[in-house]
């Protein structure tokens, strides 16, 4: 769950107990996705996604992708994609918002790009 001022909040579903407050999750969380493990849970905002230790609460990793509207994990977990409305071009650091969504593979753990599928505009 997501409150604007606190940041990400973590609650054990059968006691309905709160068990972590993670205020250092800029903004609000726009998209919430837990590991196939269900060790981590990964939370979309503002100016990224943000990993979470679900067991103590620690954030494991940041990866700055903005607009991100939709991610996936891997089956073993240790990539995730995520799709965005910023396109990447070859050549610069430049982002640009359009219309054609951008994929993106990331090596979460070590906030490192793997991979860039940019789609291409229609003729």
């Amino acid at each position: 769950m997501s409150d604007s001022k606190v940041g990400l909040l973590i609650w054990d579903s059968e006691s309905a107990m709160l068990l972590h407050s993670i205020a250092d999750v800029p903004g609000a969380v726009r998209l919430l996705s837990f590991s196939p493990d269900g060790r981590f849970v990964a939370s979309s905002n503002v100016v990224g996604v943000t990993i979470v230790d679900v067991a103590d609460g620690q954030i494991a990793a940041s990866i700055r992708q903005s607009a991100v509207a939709q991610f996936r994990w891997s089956k073993d977990g240790t990539k995730l994609t995520t799709v965005t409305g910023l396109h990447h071009f070859d050549g610069g650091p430049e982002f640009i918002y359009t219309h054609m969504p951008s994929i993106y593979e990331w090596d979460w753990q070590n906030a490192r790009r793997l991979k860039v599928l940019d789609t291409e505009y229609p003729q």
